[in-house]
């Protein structure tokens, strides 16, 4: 009984030694620190921040995505329109030849030819079926007809006119693309000798033409030659030809 009871006694003390007593929780390391709220604080006052900061980018209706509002992009749209406009028409006062011209000395081919106002050469064997014939707005036009009747060169010629043939060019061309057939082929200055001019080239109910604006003198000029697409090259020289050789008399 008494080894049994000492034996007892002793296989109990790990138990008592081990336990802390019944009131002591185990203690969680950092919990109770203040170190540990300050920073539980400053994460909550973090995600109040971000979320108010949604909310008002979210539902303010003067806050949009990050592209510009409409009007700033219809303006751009336009402000690109305009730009592109500009580079389709080359600066006031600066000259682009588009191919050279021959000068009046150099016009083999050609033969004088005398009007009011002005002396131009017109293509050899050319008829002239118009001779410097007024027109009811003042103007006066001479025409001369190739051999085969096809091709065709007209010195329309508008008294005591001056300007920038770019503007006269661009207005003329607004009317023609009301035409579903016009399609422009060249539109940019030229050199006509002495003169600076402007050259508009296009198709429209399949014919070539070939006008060439400028003005000298008090008068203003369209030299305009016209035949077949397959003539282009031909036709564009003609109509550069006759209007670097008018000269005002």
């Amino acid at each position: 009984m008494g080894a049994s009871a000492s034996r007892t006694r002793v296989d109990s003390d790990p138990v008592v030694l081990e336990r802390q007593g019944p009131d002591v929780a185990p203690r969680q390391p950092g919990r109770g620190s203040s170190t540990y709220g300050r920073a539980l604080l400053a994460v909550a006052a973090l995600t109040v921040v971000l979320g108010a900061g949604y909310a008002v980018v979210r539902f303010n209706p003067w806050i949009e995505d990050s592209g510009p509002r409409p009007a700033e992009r219809a303006q751009s749209k336009a402000t690109t329109r305009e730009r592109r406009a500009r580079e389709d028409r080359p600066a006031t006062g600066s000259v682009t030849p588009t191919v050279p011209t021959p000068a009046s000395d150099d016009m083999e081919g050609f033969t004088p030819y005398k009007a009011q106002g002005y002396t131009a050469r017109l293509p050899e064997e050319w008829e002239v079926v118009q001779d410097d014939a007024p027109q009811g707005d003042g103007r006066r036009v001479t025409k001369a007809v190739s051999p085969d009747g096809d091709s065709s060169v007209v010195i329309d010629t508008t008294p005591g006119a001056s300007g920038d043939p770019a503007d006269s060019a661009e207005t003329l061309e607004s009317g023609a693309r009301e035409d579903p057939s016009y399609e422009r082929r060249r539109f940019g200055r030229v050199t006509l000798g002495p003169t600076s001019g402007f050259e508009w080239a296009y198709e429209q109910d399949d014919r070539h033409k070939v006008d060439v604006l400028f003005f000298t003198g008090e008068d203003g000029y369209g030299v305009v030659a016209e035949g077949p697409p397959a003539r282009a090259e031909s036709l564009g020289s003609v109509a550069r030809t006759v209007a670097e050789s008018v000269r005002s008399s």
